[in-house]
């Protein structure tokens, strides 16, 4: 068999060392591991999902993958989108599932934010793991999404907080996120390396978002300091915190 470096691209490399880095850091994948793969169809969950089903090739531990795929009422085309996931990844021999996350249906006034529409996101998946019989849950969330969510509850909430590479969920459901490592730059890089088949995102409050603010924010720090965003997250998350 040729050597990694031979089989793969310099940009699947790099991905692929990150990831494996938080693997071995966080202890995220062990030996007959059931993981439901959150797949939006954007560039983070589609580079998740391929890179674990290549790692899991030639991993020395073995786990399956079970991608599921959440509907979001508030969207027009949401079942267009489903439609076209569930195409991409059939032709990967990953068959999809999906689950409609009521969104609009449960809010209030009507209006949708993030913060609400992640819960019920985060709660379908719980319920479609439990279906499965999965006992972790991978979510796309990369490194500048972690250091962006140290600021938010900074900033917002007066609180040093952010997503943990891992967490126990209800004492049985491990939330799992093997990009941690990973810059956005990295995975915009892959993508465009080996074309893979995303689907825009088609949110009408993505660009309004306090989020968007963040990454602004880390952007221009990271260009005066390139620690930024790993001091960033030391700061919650602390020593264990490598990368």
């Amino acid at each position: 068999m040729a050597p990694l470096r031979k089989r793969f691209s310099k940009q699947h490399l790099t991905v692929s060392r990150k990831i494996g880095r938080a693997i071995h850091d966080f202890n995220l994948i062990e030996d007959g591991d059931r993981i439901l793969v959150g797949v939006s169809g954007g560039k983070d969950s589609l580079t998740l999902l391929k890179m674990l089903d290549t790692i899991r090739s030639y991993a020395p531990v073995k786990f399956s993958l079970h991608p599921v795929h959440v509907i979001l009422d508030f969207l027009e085309d949401s079942g267009e989108r489903a439609d076209a996931l569930i195409k991409i990844l059939s032709e990967w021999d990953l068959p999809c599932e999906t689950m409609e996350a009521p969104v609009k249906r449960e809010s209030v006034d009507g209006t949708v934010n993030c913060f609400f529409c992640s819960w019920v996101r985060r709660r379908q998946l719980f319920h479609s793991a439990e279906k499965l019989k999965c006992n972790k849950v991978a979510l796309g969330h990369h490194k500048d999404d972690i250091a962006q969510t140290v600021l938010l509850n900074l900033f917002y909430h007066g609180r040093k907080f952010t997503m943990m590479p891992t967490i126990l969920m209800f004492g049985k459901i491990h939330i799992i996120r093997p990009l941690s490592y990973v810059d956005e730059r990295d995975i915009l890089r892959y993508v465009e390396k080996e074309n893979l088949p995303i689907l825009e995102g088609t949110c009408p409050y993505s660009s309004v978002s306090k989020r968007k603010i963040m990454a602004e924010i880390v952007e221009r720090m990271q260009k005066e300091t390139p620690h930024a965003k790993s001091n960033i997250i030391r700061s919650t998350i602390g020593p264990q915190w490598k990368y």
